[in-house]
């Protein structure tokens, strides 16, 4: 067995015991992986800095949503993310991780009101994106994706929260032209 093997076959272990995600995140740091693996992994880092927050979260219940974002910041960059905080993309961009070609951009709101994450969210599809466009994900070339960061803090049902978001975000998008955010 070469040296060789030997170290794949080290790195195949710890991918899947200490370290997840650390062959893909190899992978994607040389260009070879796919724009669906690097969004896949980068979810799952996402959450993984929200959990580890979550587990804090009797100390994280007055911070801002600039110092969670920061700890998320962090998180990433600990797992050899290009990401940053507050880069400017035709505004101040809450979370930004760019990796070659593949960007990710996203807006973090509390959950002080559903106007107060409506608004985030038409700054992150106007502003920080003009002209973004969903069918565009299709396509090749496709480089850019949008997320807005939900910080459940203030209300006591988190689920029951974002379970109404989502419902009056389906019907915000249907009163309006979505293709005029879109």
């Amino acid at each position: 067995m070469s040296l060789q093997e030997t170290d794949i076959e080290s790195l195949e272990r710890l991918s899947k015991t200490s370290m997840p995600g650390l062959l893909d995140r190899i992978k994607l740091q040389q260009g070879d992986g796919t724009y669906d693996e690097f969004i896949e992994l980068l979810h799952s880092d996402i959450r993984s800095a929200i959990d580890e927050q979550a587990a804090a979260a009797h100390q994280k219940s007055s911070a801002s949503e600039d110092d969670i974002t920061i700890g998320i910041v962090q998180w990433l960059k600990a797992r050899y993310w290009v990401a940053s905080h507050e880069t400017s993309s035709n505004g101040h961009v809450d979370l930004t991780v760019v990796l070659h070609n593949y960007k990710w951009l996203g807006e973090a709101k509390k959950d002080n009101s559903y106007a107060y994450v409506w608004k985030g969210f038409q700054q992150l599809m106007t502003r920080y994106s003009p002209g973004f466009q969903f069918a565009a994900r299709a396509k090749e070339d496709f480089t850019e994706t949008l997320g807005i960061l939900i910080y459940c803090q203030t209300n006591s049902n988190s689920g029951n929260f974002l379970t109404k978001w989502q419902t009056k975000l389906q019907e915000k998008c249907e009163e309006s032209d979505t293709h005029s955010f879109l």
